[in-house]
This record gives structure tokens, C-alpha cells and sequence, in this order.
């Protein structure tokens, strides 16, 4: 009947011939609020509609086995120091163009930053950064962390959408100099 295929033409699937390509690109997959985040995010997504794939810095861990078990692909540059964040980088940007992601969503200051400038490196995805933090404590961090802040706030307005946790997050970010 006409209201069947009008039913059957409103169908998300039916639209969707080739799924969407996500790149996440993670500090840890170790036990984190961020990396939570990123799992639960992951469970509940669309897997006809999304297909994902994570990369983290950090060697896999925790939370790896889960999305295994979800069929999601995972990759870790296992970046130790300084000196492998530099070699590091190609390997990624390889990893950015083998996937060919529609969106490249990063989460974290150190994420946010590699993934930026190996984005930009592999053919420029959409990009979205994310912001899990609020009103730190800069006395008890390094000062890596502090340069990796402020050279995050200058470069906050290129990516194309940054998501912040909370909106107190990010009055307090927007407070130093984050302009997204």
C-alpha cells in the first residue's frame, strides 16, 4: 500500500548506504571519566549508521576488550615521552588517511593538539575537539600540561566544534582564552 512505502522511505536505514566514518582519538583507553565517556558513547551508537574507530596515545588497556567485543577497531600509538610523541605523529596521520573519517572527534588537551595538527596533515576531516576538565589547579600539574593549556587556547578556534563536558567548563576555559 501507498502507506508502506511511505513507511518504508522513512526509514534511517534506507539512507544510509555507506556508513559514517569516525575517528576518536584518545589519551588512554585506561579507567578515566573520559575514556567512560567515550565507551558508553560507543555502546550506544548506531553501528549500521556509525563505524568507528578509536586510537589511543597511550598503549590499549582497560577498556579495550569491550570494544572489541562492539567490533570496533582500536589502534594505540603507544606514545611513552616526548621523544614518541614526535615519531608518533606520522603513524597517526597514516592512520587518519587509511581510515577516511567523516568526523575526527578528539578527547583531551593532548589528543586535541596531535589530533589537530595530524588531521590537518592526512586531508583535513571535520574535527571536533573535547573538553572534560573545569577549573584545574594549575600548582599540581606540569608545566607540559600548562604549555599543552595555553597552546590549546590559542589554537581553540580551529577546530570545527568543541564539545565541553559542562557549561561551567566552558565559561571557566572561554575565562583563559579558550575561544572555540
Amino acid at each position: 500500500t501507498d502507506f508502506e512505502i511511505a513507511r518504508e522511505a522513512d526509514s534511517p536505514q534506507q539512507f544510509v548506504s555507506n556508513p559514517i566514518k569516525v575517528l576518536h582519538i584518545v589519551n588512554s583507553l585506561g579507567t578515566g571519566g573520559a575514556e567512560l565517556m567515550l565507551v558508553r558513547l560507543l555502546e550506544g551508537m548506531d553501528r549500521q549508521r556509525f563505524e568507528s574507530t578509536v586510537v589511543s596515545l597511550l598503549r590499549i588497556d582497560t577498556f579495550a576488550p569491550k570494544l572489541h567485543k562492539l567490533g570496533i577497531r582500536t589502534e594505540s600509538l603507544d606514545i611513552r615521552g616526548g621523544a614518541t610523541v614526535i615519531s608518533s605523529a606520522p603513524r597517526l596521520i597514516r592512520l587518519i588517511k587509511d581510515v577516511r573519517p567523516d568526523l575526527v572527534q578528539t578527547w583531551m588537551y593532548h589528543s586535541n593538539l596531535l589530533g589537530l595538527f595530524a588531521n590537518r596533515r592526512a586531508g583535513n576531516a571535520p574535527l571536533s575537539w573535547s573538553v572534560h576538565t573545569s577549573e584545574l589547579d594549575f600548582s599540581a600539574y606540569s608545566l607540559e600540561l600548562k604549555l599543552l593549556f595555553k597552546l590549546g587556547a590559542r589554537l581553540a578556534s580551529i577546530p570545527d566544534a568543541t564539545i565541553f563536558t559542562s557549561y561551567r567548563a566552558q565559561q571557566w576555559h572561554e575565562s583563559l582564552g579558550f575561544k572555540p
